[in-house]
């Protein structure tokens, strides 16, 4: 995790502190998952960086250790709602078999001193059901708390999450699935959200977005999509980390998984589409 802060920080995200992830259950006990992360912090959405706890031994970080060991890089897409429940009731439907709502529970620092809880209601759905990674819908109970001003990324012009691209051998099978998971548009391998789309590609297909993107594994997730306020200056604020970028399009570049602890981050000038 001091790599990822690092690392994280060259690229002008500056992390939240580590917080230890903690499921309240029926009692009102407040259970260790084993699992931690810290986040870049955008204008709309983030990025999420996990780790294990050592010394915790549970499905949770079993699975994270398991996701590690086949690819350095993105294995989590989380999706935002207003309604879980509701969206239980779907997917169930649907035949995801969504596994009881979680209720996380954290204590986060917050701007002027002092913490407040912070509160998210998270659906999942079996490990393995997603081969893609890990898949959960969510509902941010109090994003006053998790939106601390003086944590959201401003000197790197990135304004917010706008997409993620998967890559795999089907991405007609992969979309048609998808467009049942999220309940949400599909326009051919693309699903449309509300604030963003996912795009599936085949091998082939990922070479011609990001010609040095290689598969890690296959399915793999693989790249982040940002938008920037001022792509000008992203490309100066990454010169001067002495992060070397490259054009995917007029209005397109990206960060090579080396400087992002293996991910590939696209980013595009805000108002216009990428891929």
């Amino acid at each position: 995790m001091d790599e990822a802060g690092a690392a994280f920080a060259r690229l002008g995200f500056p992390l939240t502190p580590l917080t230890v992830h903690r499921n309240e259950d029926e009692a009102g006990n407040r259970v260790p998952t084993g699992t931690a992360n810290r986040c870049a912090m955008l204008g709309r959405g983030y990025l999420e960086i996990l780790t294990d706890v050592e010394g915790l031994d549970t499905p949770f970080s079993r699975a994270h250790l398991a996701a590690v060991a086949r690819y350095e890089g993105l294995h989590l897409i989380a999706f935002s709602v207003d309604d879980v429940a509701a969206e239980a009731g779907r997917l169930d439907a649907e035949g995801f078999g969504p596994q009881p709502v979680a209720n996380l529970r954290r204590p986060m620092p917050v701007d002027g001193g002092g913490e407040e809880e912070a509160g998210f209601s998270v659906l999942r759905v079996a490990p393995g059901t997603m081969a893609e990674g890990r898949m959960q819908i969510l509902c941010h109970e109090t994003p006053d708390v998790v939106w601390q001003p003086s944590t959201i990324a401003r000197e790197n012009g990135v304004s917010g999450l706008s997409g993620v691209v998967i890559c795999t051998d089907d991405p007609v099978e992969a979309a048609d699935r998808y467009a049942r998971f999220t309940g949400r548009r599909q326009e051919g391998t693309a699903i449309v959200l509300d604030r963003g789309r996912l795009d599936f590609v085949t091998p082939a297909e990922l070479a011609r977005v990001i010609p040095a993107a290689r598969p890690l594994s296959l399915p793999f997730i693989a790249a982040a999509v940002l938008e920037s306020a001022d792509l000008t200056a992203t490309r100066r604020f990454f010169e001067a980390a002495a992060v070397p970028v490259e054009a995917l399009s007029d209005g397109a570049i990206a960060v090579a998984p080396e400087f992002a602890m293996g991910a590939w981050l696209a980013i595009h000038a805000a108002g216009t589409d990428w891929p």
